[in-house]
């Protein structure tokens, strides 16, 4: 897939593959390492520092996500099976701390999976009964 940028001074990136992948998120509270999986995202590899996640791809398929920092009616972050994640707010971009899972604690069923996005092709012109 290739993938165009916000502005046409950008030239789009080429061939960007659609992937499944994982991200692990430790509660500082807890302890716990909860793994998210996502599917039908695009996989940029070492291509960028940060990793992305489409919050309309996550809200499609079921899932509580606030990433609008001035909503009062609703704390920033991921609510999903009984577990919230805080997002941060900085120099006007959301994020999370996340870390790349070890194949152990990927495999490991003991962990708290969250699946966040479909494993069927999302489109987003599709209604959200669609994609779940």
């Amino acid at each position: 897939m290739d993938v165009s940028p916000f502005s046409d001074e950008y030239a789009a990136m080429k061939d960007v593959p659609i992937a499944s992948a994982a991200t692990a998120v430790d509660d500082k509270e807890s302890g716990e390492t909860i793994i998210l999986e996502f599917h039908q995202g695009l996989w940029f590899g070492t291509r960028m520092e940060n990793s992305l996640i489409n919050p309309n791809q996550c809200r499609a398929f079921g899932i509580e996500l606030c990433d609008d920092p001035f909503d009062s009616h609703r704390s920033l972050g991921i609510r999903a099976e009984d577990v919230e994640i805080p997002f941060k707010y900085s120099k006007n971009v959301v994020y999370w701390d996340t870390r790349a899972p070890s194949i152990d604690e990927i495999n490991n069923p003991e962990l708290l999976h969250i699946t966040m996005t479909s494993e069927k092709p999302w489109v987003p012109s599709t209604d959200r009964k669609s994609v779940v």
